[in-house]
């Protein structure tokens, strides 16, 4: 099945990946899943793979019982963990009307989160999230608590990999409060979509190990210095693509602003020499 080429694709964009033994028979399916798209999550917790899967000790969450991921993102260690080729549970109740539009290739920075969309159908048992949604659990406390640079640039990889083994396009992509009001995951904001297209773009132009060597530079600036400021960088980052819109925005609205004000300064300095002609004709002796 394709999904069995799903680590190779990923390494075909530089990432670093770590098989687990068996995760190709492993799921609650008896075969692997056939993806129509990617949900994406946090994992509330900063503990590792034992949050989606414990391939030595008891499941530390028996009622969602694991696999609960296909693929796992570490804060640190290999970029990709291949956990599951079968049905993860992750994606359980929820709205089809949203699962449309990921299936569809219809999903953006604007789709709105399920608890703003109201969806009629929202927390419904039986809509097929699991079964055709392969899902991405990225380990983060999603308090707040940044990503990491190296998670920053993976994310955008995992998901291009994927369209591009899969004939996707970004919009294939949705988080999980995408899907259904009971969840807030992920916490990130940032535009997958956009990062996505770009990582796309990079691959096709044979880009890939350069950006690869510029987030393995960013990585070693953050940590080498405070926490504060990685959290400024990760923040700077997430933010740009808006910042730069608003940037043009406000340059615009500054050249406007700077031909208004060239405009008033002539027509104030036509006004001071009327004035002063009017004095002078009034008062010739106070002439300056």
């Amino acid at each position: 099945m394709i999904i069995y080429e799903l680590a190779d694709a990923y390494r075909a964009m530089g990432l670093t990946v770590l098989e687990l033994a068996g995760w190709q028979d492993r799921g609650h399916s008896p075969g692997p899943i056939t993806p129509r798209g990617g949900g994406w999550h946090h994992t509330g917790d900063n503990i590792g793979l034992r949050s989606v899967f414990n391939p030595d000790g008891t499941d530390i969450r028996p009622d969602v019982p694991q696999p609960r991921a296909n693929v796992f993102l570490p804060r640190t260690g290999p970029d990709v963990i291949m956990v599951a080729a079968g049905v993860a549970y992750h994606f359980g109740k929820g709205s089809r009307t949203a699962l449309r539009l990921a299936w569809n290739g219809q999903v953006s920075a604007v789709t709105p989160d399920a608890v703003v969309a109201n969806y009629p159908d929202d927390n419904d048992e039986t809509a097929p999230g699991n079964a055709s949604m392969i899902g991405h659990e990225v380990e983060n406390l999603g308090d707040g608590q940044p990503l990491t640079p190296r998670q920053l640039w993976t994310i955008p990889r995992v998901a291009a990999a994927e369209c591009l083994l899969w004939s996707w396009t970004p919009g294939h992509h949705m988080h999980h409060r995408q899907y259904t009001r009971r969840k807030p995951d992920m916490q990130w904001r940032g535009d997958l979509w956009a990062m996505t297209a770009d990582a796309i773009r990079q691959y096709q132009e044979g880009d890939t190990m350069s950006a690869q060597d510029a987030a393995e530079g960013i990585q070693e600036w953050a940590t080498e210095r405070h926490d504060k400021d990685a959290a400024t960088l990760r923040e700077m980052l997430d933010q740009w693509p808006a910042l730069r819109a608003q940037l043009g925005q406000v340059s615009t609205g500054v050249a406007s602003q700077a031909g208004k004000l060239m405009a008033l300064d002539t027509r104030l300095e036509a006004v001071q020499q009327d004035l002063r002609a009017l004095l002078a004709a009034q008062n010739p002796g106070d002439a300056q």
